[in-house]
């Protein structure tokens, strides 16, 4: 079985959630993004503009992959395209 274990992967993907959130909303979410990335060492970044999500994941490949997708069940109603998916040599 070939494992990913040392590939560090980068993805981005777009979201777009049926209702507008609060700023609270927005707030509580990405700080239990960030502690669940922290906890996994995944580096990346969260923007939320008008009920729109991108949302950019650094980390090794086995982490990432169980983080990618996660978003589409944290914001209900929405839905979810892949932007990038990469292999990279190191965290931008």
């Amino acid at each position: 079985m070939r494992t990913h274990s040392n590939l560090i992967r980068c993805v981005a993907y777009y979201g777009k959630s049926d209702e507008a959130l609060t700023r609270g909303e927005v707030e509580r979410l990405a700080r239990r993004t960030q502690i669940r990335n922290a906890a996994l060492e995944v580096t990346g970044c969260l923007f939320y503009f008008g009920g729109h999500f991108v949302q950019v994941l650094e980390g090794r490949f086995d982490e990432v992959d169980r983080l990618y997708g996660t978003f589409a069940s944290d914001v209900p109603d929405s839905d979810v395209i892949g932007l990038v998916d990469n292999i990279i040599q190191a965290r931008v």
